[in-house]
């Protein structure tokens, strides 16, 4: 859950209240096993309605001028995804992102781990880009009861690959299958630009545009899911790293041709990842089943889901 809040004064003291017991919940181990069964009950959605991130006037710019210029790439990604919700989603996201309602949008729980989409066996080699503080493989193991094969984290952020340690190192069990990396993961490897957010934030990404000064930036290693798993067969791999899905698919051409794992990957940090990346994956892997669900009710979480 990454709750963010736009409200009225009168509200305010609530959002802080809320944000700070979210950036509490990335950081304790108890939270982090208690938070998939809390959000399955039901019991957040009032709050993801009245506090989740909204999206601002320049996105909604943004996305409209995208939609005017690329409605038949649109009507083609549509076109690939495997069910009639999926569409829905689909339609209901971009509608979202055009004119800022937030009464059309399609909440999901399940964020990563869609028990209507794909199941989770005691074999799972989990592959997580984007691991932030751990809350991902935390969930992961709650979701498998424990019972999986291997996990390797990427996460590319010192600030953050500290607190992925620290949260890892207080598992009894289960450390000798998990692989942390500090790096990122791209479509080639090198080092790349990498601008840092503040250690609460999720935002943190890698940049190729060297006049990028408005957050430090600072020079990191990165590398392709081929090299890295030449040798091993993953099972599932997870993507939320801020607009570089794209690109770390690339670089996975490999292994989603060779062993076509189940995929979770983020697609609403671009205007141009609701069409690049499913038409991307279909032509990839053909047998791929692509659905879409959003599991905010604002800007934040949309995710495009592959399985065969």
């Amino acid at each position: 859950m990454n709750v963010g809040y736009v409200c009225p004064t009168s509200d305010l003291g609530i959002g802080i209240l809320l944000e700070r017991a979210n950036s509490f919940a990335r950081t304790n181990v108890l939270l982090f096993r208690m938070r998939g069964a809390v959000e399955e009950s039901g019991v957040l959605t009032f709050l993801h309605k009245k506090f989740d991130t909204d999206i601002s006037e320049d996105d909604m710019l943004e996305m409209n001028e995208y939609v005017a210029s690329n409605k038949e790439s649109i009507i083609k990604a549509r076109d690939l995804f495997f069910d009639d919700i999926s569409k829905m989603v689909y339609d209901s996201v971009i509608e979202y992102r055009c004119k800022g309602n937030k009464k059309i949008l399609k909440h999901s729980t399940n964020m990563y781990f869609p028990k209507d989409i794909f199941t989770l066996s005691d074999d799972e080699v989990f592959v997580d880009c984007g691991a932030f503080s751990g809350d991902t493989v935390f969930e992961f193991i709650r979701r498998t009861r424990g019972r999986f094969k291997a996990i390797h984290a990427f996460e590319p952020s010192q600030k953050h690959f500290n607190l992925l340690i620290n949260n890892i190192n207080k598992l009894k069990l289960h450390q000798g299958n998990i692989t942390l990396l500090n790096e990122g993961v791209w479509s080639e490897p090198g080092l790349l630009s990498f601008f840092e957010q503040d250690l609460n934030l999720g935002s943190s990404h890698v940049s190729t545009d060297s006049n990028n000064a408005a957050t430090e930036s600072v020079s990191i290693k990165v590398n392709t899911l081929d090299a890295v798993f030449a040798d091993i067969k993953p099972t599932l791999i997870k993507m939320d790293i801020e607009g570089s899905e794209l690109e770390a698919l690339k670089g996975a051409k490999d292994i989603l041709i060779k062993h076509k794992p189940k995929l979770a990957i983020c697609m609403y940090h671009k205007c141009e990842d609701f069409v690049d990346i499913p038409i991307f994956l279909s032509e990839v892997v053909p047998e791929y089943k692509l659905h879409v669900r959003h599991h905010a009710c604002g800007y934040l979480d949309t995710v495009l889901y592959a399985s065969i």
